[in-house]
């Protein structure tokens, strides 16, 4: 088995970066993955359009109280059904109720073999504890892409050929690979680092949208690894308030790796701990001298 290919539409235009690839593989159908419960439900519009049959609904197995109308849904279009796809389209890029639209899946299984493999991956074990995985979220997978090895990804996509979805950024990530139906309970083995990693994806993209609010421009591979390093501090101090998190992440993206190493930014760090001060307040103290003099040399 070949291992993951994972890339970048060249084509700004989604809607016509998914048609190319629905066209050029020969694909008969194209699934939407739909997560009702992320900011808006869709459902009502969806079902007057796409039949129950086309319908497939994702329950989780830990799951005992959703109704169907909650659970995540597998709907399946045709080629003729465009207006469709395009809606899809249109409402994953709206920077409100985008995130309802987790993907767009390729595959040449039928509708129950993709549902039953999306149900078989959203319990995750580790270390004898289960735990709901909710890889489907497009914020989720933009991390794992960067968390999970070829082989994992491999095994998290089983018998789907292609997933694709808008990422951070809204520009549309491809991820291939050569299908396979998986077989066992708790395919995707972490290490000790991934499951570190993994449990820090709500802050890593709630520090991205705070870093993104003064700088716009897309995150390189460093400022990646400078926030994974902020976060897995943030773990070693015992910050357990969420803002706090999000404040050194953000911070860290700015200043880079000198911000954490400096002793003052240590301290207000610990007196935030022990105070319970924001530690945004504390920042807020140090005088402008102070953090330019911690500036990165390239941002200077």
């Amino acid at each position: 088995m070949t291992g993951c290919k994972l890339f970048s539409s060249p084509n700004d235009d989604t809607l016509s970066s998914l048609q190319q690839y629905w066209v050029n593989n020969k694909f008969l159908k194209l699934y939407i993955l739909i997560e009702p419960r992320a900011n808006y439900a869709p459902l009502a519009f969806w079902s007057d359009y796409v039949e129950s049959d086309r319908i497939w609904i994702i329950r989780d197995p830990q799951d005992h109280t959703s109704t169907d109308s909650e659970c995540l849904q597998l709907l399946s279009l045709s080629e003729n059904e465009l207006d469709l796809l395009n809606s899809s389209v249109v409402q994953s890029g709206d920077p409100d109720n985008g995130y309802s639209i987790c993907g767009w899946l390729f595959s040449s299984k039928n509708g129950e073999d993709i549902q039953q493999h999306l149900i078989n991956m959203l319990v995750l074990k580790y270390q004898g504890e289960a735990y709901q995985f909710r890889y489907y979220d497009r914020r989720v997978m933009g991390r794992l892409i960067h968390i999970l090895n070829d082989f994992q990804l491999s095994k998290l996509l089983g018998v789907i050929n292609s997933w694709q979805f808008l990422n951070h950024y809204r520009h549309l990530t491809i991820i291939e690979h050569q299908p396979e139906m998986v077989i066992g309970e708790n395919p995707i083995k972490l290490t000790r680092f991934q499951w570190q990693r993994l449990s820090t994806i709500e802050w890593f993209n709630r520090s991205v949208s705070a870093y993104h609010s003064l700088f716009p421009h897309p995150l390189s591979i460093q400022q990646e690894q400078i926030l994974d390093e902020a976060l897995e501090k943030s773990e070693q101090y015992n910050i357990t308030n969420g803002a706090d998190i999000v404040t050194l992440g953000q911070f860290s993206l700015i200043y880079g790796r000198q911000l954490l190493a400096n002793p003052l930014i240590q301290e207000n760090i610990k007196k935030s701990i022990i105070d319970n001060i924001p530690l945004i307040d504390l920042f807020a103290q140090e005088s402008d001298e102070f953090w330019q003099s911690i500036i990165p040399q390239e941002n200077s």
